[in-house]
């Protein structure tokens, strides 16, 4: 079985290329990536913004097979206002829609129009796994992000962090990008806080950074399967999450939601994220969600599923 997948690179950083990767090197040896449509009985489009309008085009009138990933909602100021329109319209046209989460078939699926089917990202568990040895002493949380879309939030991240450390000792590792002038001003950290900011890392290195934390800070709205949360957890990590997007779906009851209210301050439940890990107040384990419902095994498998009803 061959398929073809346009400008799908596994070396850059991101979601997408992080979902790329894992697919390519989970798929079994009955399936062949090809570098030009003509090539390739499937066109498999794993994000809408990645595929052009007159490869599409000529999918269809090549009778191509078209199974269609749906990422999260494209931001049409990235992609010259022809984003969710090329969302709606690929998603009608394709053979095979697969969304990401629950949420992303339910509040998404209103733009394409289309039914689909589920299949949530998997996190590959060998580079991604716990070492108690390497986590740090003191409470360590961890924020990551690689878009700068401002529904991730990391101001939030500022403020949970900030009150936190006022009457707790604790470490705040951040990775991504971030543009230089919040970089140059200590990413608005201003009291000693601290904070170490690696940068934008690779998948080895980024699995590092997760076992030294307890807690991953994941204030974004509106993801679908991000997977930051999956890796993190993987690592050991509880994820202090809002209930919003598909991140409630990926958590489970294995990290506390960023609930506001007089009990729930920035500070307690931040407070509650380090006790998850060291006292076991969570209900479940999150490397153990993981391993049950979100390996890399288990969604090349289902993947692989939906690529073969396609040839049928």
């Amino acid at each position: 079985m061959k398929i073809f997948m346009p400008h799908a690179s596994s070396k850059n950083t991101g979601g997408g290329s992080t979902f790329v990767r894992n697919l390519k090197d989970g798929v079994s040896d009955d399936i062949q990536f090809v570098n030009s449509l003509d090539e390739a009985q499937i066109l498999f489009i794993p994000g809408v913004t990645l595929c052009s309008r007159p490869t599409f085009r000529e999918a269809i009138a090549k009778e191509k097979l078209i199974v269609t990933r749906v990422d999260n909602i494209p931001e049409d100021h990235r992609n010259r206002g022809t984003g969710i329109p090329r969302l709606r319209d690929f998603a009608e046209q394709s053979h095979f829609v697969i969304f990401q989460s629950e949420w992303s078939k339910h509040v998404v699926g209103q733009i394409t129009g289309e039914k689909g089917v589920v299949i949530y990202n998997g996190v590959d568990t060998k580079i991604f796994y716990p070492d108690e040895s390497q986590r740090e002493d003191k409470p360590t949380f961890i924020y990551v992000k690689h878009s700068r879309n401002e529904c991730k939030r990391f101001q939030e991240a500022q403020v949970l962090f900030r009150e936190y450390a006022r009457s707790h000792e604790a470490k705040l590792i951040v990775v991504g990008k971030f543009s230089d002038d919040i970089v140059r001003y200590n990413l608005g950290f201003y009291d000693g806080e601290d904070v170490e900011f690696l940068g934008i890392l690779n998948h080895l290195q980024l699995a590092e950074q997760y076992r030294r934390a307890h807690a991953l800070i994941f204030p974004s709205f509106g993801d679908s399967c991000p997977n930051v949360v999956l890796e993190a957890m993987a690592s050991g990590c509880r994820v202090l999450h809002h209930p919003w997007g598909g991140t409630a779906e990926l958590v489970g009851s294995t990290g506390p939601q960023l609930r506001y209210g007089k009990v729930n301050t920035p500070s307690t439940l931040m407070y509650d994220a380090v006790e998850y890990v060291k006292e076991e107040m969570g209900t479940g384990n999150p490397r153990e969600r993981v391993m049950e419902n979100f390996t890399l095994e288990k969604m090349v498998e289902q993947y692989e599923g939906i690529f073969k009803l396609c040839v049928r």
